[in-house]
């Protein structure tokens, strides 16, 4: 079978091998989600994980900005790069090389290690003590509850297939929401 085809396993009835199985997906000739995660990360990053990978290398540098400024200049750092990579998208159609693609993809994936630190560290700040469990509650909820949507949007935007159109829809609203981003971390307090 060839690689990256998922079958059902053979032994239960289970939609890919898992380790109850006692075999790996490699082992029976295909790759699932599970098994590239035990990859490198070099491949992980090809197989469409590259601005992860970005953001969990960026984390160490957000740490450090957040203890010497606090988290309102990442917050603005972050957002502002998340507006230049969705303006970048608008230029990429289906000639644009894969070095720059990658870069766009650089430009995109800082944005999470920024974002996500300096988000924890304003909720942090702005959360009495008494109701720490209960904000960080309420912050996953909607952390969680904006993923859910940009899958529907990504769907909505892409669902018929993938296009240079599709993609510059969903680069518009990316940077309208970056844009809005932008705009709320400038006003903070601190």
């Amino acid at each position: 079978m060839p690689r990256g085809v998922v079958r059902r396993c053979d032994r239960c009835t289970a939609s890919t091998h898992t380790p109850h199985c006692g075999e790996t997906a490699e082992s029976q000739g295909h790759v699932d989600a599970t098994s590239v995660h035990r990859r490198s990360p070099a491949v992980a990053a090809g197989r469409g994980r590259g601005e992860a990978a970005v953001g969990v290398l960026v984390t160490p540098l957000a740490t450090r900005l957040i203890e010497r400024t606090g988290p309102k200049p990442c917050l603005i750092l972050g957002s502002a790069l998340l507006l230049a990579g969705a303006l970048a998208l608008l230029l990429v159609d289906a000639v644009t090389p894969v070095s720059a693609l990658l870069a766009v993809a650089l430009v995109l994936g800082v944005p999470n290690g920024l974002n996500n630190l300096g988000l924890q560290a304003a909720l942090y700040e702005a959360a009495p003590a008494a109701s720490m469990g209960t904000a960080s509650g309420l912050f996953q909820t909607f952390r969680f509850t904006g993923a859910i949507l940009s899958t529907a949007v990504i769907g909505i935007v892409l669902g018929q297939g993938a296009s240079s159109g599709g993609l510059h829809a969903l680069a518009a609203v990316i940077a309208a929401v970056s844009a809005a981003l932008l705009v709320a971390s400038l006003l903070m307090r601190r």
